[in-house]
């Protein structure tokens, strides 16, 4: 039971260090040219984040339901 609950937690922790990744690519690239690459860069970080969010649900549900 232990080793599937840190396999879910750890499926919760590998998709956060590329959010923080490409917030940073988001800036630089973002203070060259904002007017093409900011919309899209702003649509994959609230994809990344709502992904992020759907996760941490599963594995709330999975915590709670087993």
């Amino acid at each position: 039971m232990s080793n599937r609950t840190l396999s879910a937690h750890a499926q919760l922790v590998i998709p956060m260090p590329p959010l923080r990744v490409q917030r940073r690519r988001a800036i630089s690239a973002g203070t060259g040219t904002s007017h093409g690459l900011g919309p899209v860069q702003e649509a994959s970080l609230a994809g990344i984040i709502s992904l992020s969010g759907f996760w941490g649900l599963a594995e709330l549900a999975f915590l709670i339901f087993g």
